[in-house]
């Protein structure tokens, strides 16, 4: 997604679809990963781990993984892989040019 969803302000308009991110991360109950630009600083974290009191989610969503991409000013990018298999359904690799 290209938006800056976290952290921030109960009146950026985001607390809709990350409600609605969060409930359909936690019924489907598997590894959920969002990656995000929009920032453009390299970052993976779990945003909603404790909820967002910001804007108003109280659901805590383990499950759930953010990773946001570097920038167009970087010659980055981001290598996904999705493995079944591996004891961590996604892994990625920053490949560097």
């Amino acid at each position: 997604m290209q938006a800056d969803t976290w952290p921030g302000n109960a009146n950026d308009g985001y607390a809709e679809i990350l409600t609605r991110i969060a409930e359909h991360a936690l019924a489907f109950g598997k590894p959920v990963l969002v990656v995000q630009g929009d920032s453009h600083v390299y970052r993976v974290d779990q945003p909603l781990v404790a909820g967002d009191p910001v804007h108003a989610i109280d659901l805590a969503v383990p499950n759930l993984t953010r990773v946001v991409v570097e920038g167009a000013t970087t010659a980055e990018w981001m290598k996904l892989r999705v493995d079944p298999h591996a004891p961590a359904l996604f892994s990625w690799e920053r490949i560097r040019r």
